[in-house]
């Protein structure tokens, strides 16, 4: 298999991404690519591993000149590999940008360490700006949109409140971007992260339990198959095989009992990019916030220049998961959006 890039390590933490590319002519393969990115520095370390995806070609004709690339940000406690379905279904619906998705610290083959939300709103920032995101993974003049999950949507909210225009638009799925006060919260996702098992004797042990749980039983499977191959590892061989969950409930607990540390509900207004809220209908995510929130975050982004609002109907908080097809069309659907505006705001469309 030919390695596409060799570079030794110096030393920092790493993040592991994916990126599936497109051919011109309308046949898509996913390919799989893991690297390491140094957070000590603006470059990223690379691994010589290329795997390849697992996924067939996919056929289609393209439909619009191609001008977006998309990065993917997931959930607490989920890996890069739960996107692998979106990203299929974004392809069926002829979008042939280049899309990229990372493990977020702690998370799926990324290093461990303890940090908060700003951080990983920093860790992103250093991928998409870096050399190799932008020859690689991002081609200029196309528009770069963020689209995130839960942690992931407020993650990539702190990014471009941080570093302002880091993306041309975001996509905020059920974002968890607490309101105050500031402080460490014990609720039932951290008492029951805590409680969560963390190894396995074998993967189908991992699907009997899982699918035992309502959360899980709404997932299109194949989507519960890629979250195993992203977010657990294996020790030892035969009978002795054990599959352990790569974030330890221990991480998880902690993660969710401070999420509320971090300010970005109070410096919404500094994002200037359109933003697209998605939410589920069945969300029980709402038992967290105040009533009508949706409504209330989408009026907190009062310099962002375009924010839409869509209800997915039948889906729970999970819906990235559960429904990656009609997420795919609604996400399509923002981009006719954008470049609506872009050609209100040309000259040639004042004339």
């Amino acid at each position: 298999m030919k390695t596409l890039w060799n570079a030794k390590s110096s030393g920092g933490g790493s993040v592991s991404l994916s990126s599936w590319d497109s051919t011109t002519d309308g046949i898509f393969k996913g390919i799989l690519i893991s690297i390491q990115f140094n957070f000590k520095s603006n470059y990223p370390i690379l691994s010589p591993l290329t795997i390849p995806f697992v996924h067939s070609l996919i056929h289609c004709t393209l439909l619009f000149i191609l001008d977006f690339d998309i990065f993917l940000a997931h959930a607490t406690g989920f890996c890069k590999e739960v996107w692998n379905e979106m990203v299929i279904e974004l392809r069926k619906d002829s979008f042939a940008g280049k899309i990229t998705a990372a493990d977020a610290r702690s998370h799926g083959k990324s290093d461990h360490e303890e940090v908060l939300w700003d951080k990983i709103g920093e860790d992103i920032h250093k991928i998409v700006t870096s050399e190799l995101f932008l020859s690689k993974w991002h081609s200029k003049p196309n528009k770069l949109i963020g689209i995130g999950h839960s942690q992931g949507g407020a993650t990539l909210t702190r990014c471009e409140i941080q570093s302002p225009k880091t993306f041309d638009a975001l996509v905020l799925i059920e974002p968890v971007i607490f309101p105050p006060p500031r402080d460490k919260r014990e609720t039932i996702l951290s008492t029951n992260a805590a409680k969560r098992q963390p190894t396995f004797p074998s993967r189908e042990a991992i699907v009997e339990n899982y699918l035992k749980k309502k959360v899980f039983q709404r997932w299109r499977r194949q989507v519960l198959e890629d979250y195993i191959d992203g977010a657990f590892y294996t020790t030892g061989e035969g009978s002795n095989k054990k599959w352990h969950l790569s974030l330890t409930p221990k991480e998880e607990a902690w993660i969710y009992a401070n999420s509320a540390l971090i300010d970005t509900f109070e410096k919404l207004h500094l994002v200037q990019v359109p933003v697209l809220l998605v939410y589920g209908s069945d969300s029980d995510f709402t038992l967290f916030f105040p009533p009508d929130w949706w409504t209330t975050l989408k009026g907190k982004f009062v310099n962002s220049p375009f924010v839409k609002l869509v209800e997915v109907k039948n889906a729970s908080h999970l819906l990235s998961m559960e429904v990656p097809d009609v997420l795919s069309k609604i996400v399509l659907d923002f981009m006719d959006d954008l470049k609506r505006l872009e050609t209100q705001k040309s000259p040639q469309s004042k004339l």
